[in-house]
């Protein structure tokens, strides 16, 4: 993309286009493309034009039509160059549109608002004009800022507050170029945002954008203090630069961090020639669905920087509470009291700030039309204003397919929903039953040109029919390929209502019709090779809404089964065979189970455990959350795949052969500064003397660990795999034999010593009673005898950061 866009003055400046790429290697120069974006940077002058000037570069306001806009906007206003400030005066061009105040000196923010509630259907213009007669004879006089109203039919379509229809918005960012975080967003399956601090971004800031992290601008040096706007603009497009080194383009750059918070009015005026947003510090405040100024978003302390709330959990619960968002800020560490893990929890939807942001000035310009609506559908039209101008970027190239809005649809008393499309081509929706009736929600790109969107009825009026569990994960093997499931169908307008079902996979069958409440459905793997299939029940009833039921099928080999950890809550993990008690080595019962605090979330995507204090390691025996299931007696390996990124001592997530708490094998992904960081651990404790072979490094966070059983040499042999088991390393071996053995899922080791939780999210188990092969054969290892049990060290105190 271009560089530069739109800029000031007469200047003619290089805008180079894409990286640098080799012709033989096919790899892109990054190096090269910084420095040629450094060239093509303007010179202070012409973005500082002489004389008054005004941000941002519009202002938009929206509401249905008699609703108030409850959302004031700042307008900042500067003067450049110009020896000394200016006196000013401000008029509107519209009685609906009004100023806090009229004159002032600059520098200074005065505040927009609308009286939308005058104003009918459609998008209406005005401008603010600002004047300055004292303005000398070269410099300008006059600025303006230009103002659109996007008055929406009231209707049964609207714009949902926050991205998929949440109550509210959350947000992780981390500055100074630390990754305090990134483990436990990466466990709960979440993004965020992480901020680059000086001439080069941390290497491991390309790791974190390759998982789906955004990547900030910081200033180069730090600054907490008021510099010149030259130093600034130098400090500004540094800072992005490095950015750009880890991104690859410009486009993603689009957040900036105000370092310790500081910032002047002519601080946010530069800054929005560059960026979408700039977020605050030392604010602690729930910023607005709209926020009152973008150059300024409110923040709330991490714990090193008083006056932080006493516990950040709270963040998330205002956000949903209040509709607003939560911005929580970390820095070298993740003392975030469980927030993270806790907002998987809520109703808020959990994003990097770019694409919060990016959702908000889409949604704030979204222009509706009234619904057509008939007895097939209803159909409507949607597009947006263009977004906002910016003197060295162009804001529109920020956005990608990802950055859609979400439309809410009032069917409530209206047919079944059998479709919804947009432009003709067919969308994924959700239709959900709330408080006040029944919607329908859709999230769709949204651009300039108008996009008729079709919502299509179901004939004649539907009851609800629903099915217990809505989905189904089944395992079968390749020498007995045969399963069973029931489904219990609710049939509401009607319970005893005839149903019908149909399937569209050969290996997948169901009856084709019935009355009883549960449907049973039944699974012939005969011929299949070992992988994963998918395929879906489609039920319906007269009179009842049509459900669908996916469903997923595994077929291993001969000998094993799998427990894949979609459990929807306790009571599934434990039907399931599933416990939380262990044995102590005198036999007595031990229960792991945490009821309050760190416990455990369930989930159609995995388990999550969060990694709380408790160790098995010889006198601990105080592990927490730790589950166990049985072993078949002739079993030969066991299998768990599982997602950890630790970032402290001793933290570890994995799986054990376990007899009781003194006599166990654990290998497991874990990190112990001690022995070099990030590793794969095998541990081997034999009566209460426990015992560590020397650590394997790695940095993969989703990993398959297995434990393997060789019952004529009575030896253990550990094994990983990076990718989902097609090629296996081996870690090591020790000579046991477990008696009694059952399989153990272990996660904890410690907790931050400031608060805050590693989340592992453990996806399968899988238990072989056959030999398991390997797509990589390698040599097996000489066993190596327990090595002198190594002590464990307590870390030295880190100092405290600075903001």
């Amino acid at each position: 993309m271009t560089v530069l866009a739109a800029l000031v003055g007469s200047a003619t400046v290089a805008t180079p286009t894409a990286w640098a790429v080799d012709a033989d290697t096919g790899v892109a120069d990054t190096a090269a493309f910084t420095a040629a974006a450094r060239a093509a940077w303007p010179e202070v002058d012409d973005v500082f034009p002489p004389g008054l000037a005004a941000a941002p570069s519009q202002l938009v306001f929206s509401a249905d039509e008699g609703e108030a806009c409850d959302t004031p906007q700042a307008v900042s206003l500067a003067t450049w160059i110009v020896p000394g400030e200016l006196s000013w005066t401000a008029t509107t061009s519209a009685s609906w549109l009004s100023l806090s105040e009229l004159t002032g000196t600059t520098p200074t923010q005065t505040t927009a608002t609308v009286a939308c509630a005058e104003l009918p259907v459609g998008v209406h213009a005005a401008s603010i004009q600002f004047s300055a007669p004292g303005a000398p004879p070269w410099a300008s006089d006059a600025a303006s800022v230009p103002v659109q109203v996007v008055i929406n039919p009231p209707s049964p379509v609207e714009v949902a507050t926050w991205r998929d229809g949440h109550r509210g918005a959350f947000s992780v960012s981390t500055d100074d170029s630390q990754t305090a975080g990134f483990a436990e967003l990466l466990a709960n399956g979440m993004r965020g945002t992480f901020v680059a601090q000086g001439e080069e971004a941390p290497a491991e800031y390309h790791h974190l954008h390759e998982h789906g992290m955004e990547i900030g601008a910081h200033l180069v040096s730090h600054y907490c203090s008021e510099v010149s706007l030259d130093v600034l603009k130098a400090e500004i497009e540094g800072s992005i630069d490095a950015v750009v080194d880890v991104t690859g383009t410009i486009d993603k750059v689009s957040s900036l961090v105000w370092p310790c918070g500081f910032r002047t009015v002519e601080y946010g005026m530069i800054a929005a020639d560059y960026f979408v947003s700039a977020r605050g510090y030392y604010i602690n405040e729930l910023e607005d669905a709209t926020p009152r100024d973008l150059m300024n978003l409110r923040s709330f302390n991490s714990h090193e920087h008083q006056p932080a709330p006493g516990d950040l959990k709270s963040i998330v619960e205002r956000a949903e509470n209040e509709g607003g968002w939560g911005n929580l800020v970390l820095h070298n560490y993740t003392n975030d009291d469980g927030a993270i893990h806790y907002a998987g929890t809520k109703d808020v939807w959990v994003a990097p700030i770019d694409d919060v942001v990016a959702y908000i000035l889409q949604r704030d310009r979204t222009v509706l039309t009234l619904p057509v609506e008939t007895a097939e559908g209803m159909t409507f039209d949607v597009s947006r204003l263009a977004l906002p101008t910016a003197r060295a970027r162009d804001t529109e190239a920020t956005l990608d397919a990802a950055d859609t809005i979400t439309l809410r649809v009032d069917v409530t008393g209206r047919p079944g929903v059998e479709s919804a499309s947009v432009g003709g081509t067919p969308v994924a929706y959700d239709v959900r039953r709330e408080t006040g009736g029944t919607f329908l929600y859709l999230s769709t790109a949204v651009g300039g040109t108008p996009a008729t969107v079709h919502v299509g009825f179901a004939s004649g009026q539907k009851a609800a029919l629903t099915a217990s569990p809505t989905s189904l994960h089944i395992n079968v093997t390749t020498d007995e390929p045969t399963a069973q499931r029931n489904v219990t169908l609710d049939r509401g307008g009607d319970p005893t209502a005839q149903w019908s079902a149909t399937t569209d996979r050969a290996w997948l069958s169901a009856p084709h019709s019935g009355t009883a409440a549960d449907m049973t459905v039944e699974i012939d793997a005969s011929g299949l090779a070992v992988g994963s299939y998918s395929g879906s029940v489609r039920v319906t009833a007269p009179g009842h809404e049509t459900r669908t039921i996916p469903v997923t099928l595994d077929v291993l080999a001969p000998g094993s089964h799998r427990y894949t950890f979609d459990y929807a809550d306790r009571a599934a993990l434990t039907g399931a065979g599933w416990s939380f008690i262990a044995r102590t080595a005198s036999g007595q019962n031990r229960n792991t189970e945490r009821t309050s605090g760190a416990v455990v979330a369930y989930g159609r995507d995995g388990l999550r455990v969060p990694a709380d204090s408790g160790d098995l390691w010889e006198r601990g025996n105080d592990t927490r959350n730790t589950l166990f299931h049985t072993l078949p007696s002739g079993w030969r390996s066991a299998e768990a795949r599982v997602d950890f990124a630790p970032y402290d001592n001793f933290q570890l997530a994995g799986i054990a052969i376990y007899g009781d708490d003194d006599n166990y094998v654990q290998l497991s992904r874990a990190f112990n500064s001690f022995r070099g960081g990030n590793g794969i651990s095998l541990i081997s404790e034999t009566g209460g003397s426990a015992s560590e072979l020397p650590a394997e490094s790695t940095n993969a966070t989703s990993l398959t660990l297995r434990l393997t059983r060789d019952v004529a040499a009575r030896r253990v042999d550990a094994s990983v795999s990076t990718d989902d088991g097609m090629m296996w390393r081996e870690v090591g071996s020790v000579n046991r034999e477990i008696q009694g053995a059952k399989v153990a899922l272990t996660v904890g080791g410690s907790v931050s010593a400031i608060g805050g939780y590693t989340v592992a999210r453990i996806r399968d188990v899988t238990i072989r009673t056959a030999s398991t092969p390997s797509p990589t054969p390698t040599p097996t290892p000489t066993p190596t005898p327990d090595p002198t049990p190594t002590p464990t060290p307590t870390p030295d105190p880190t100092p405290t950061p600075t903001p």
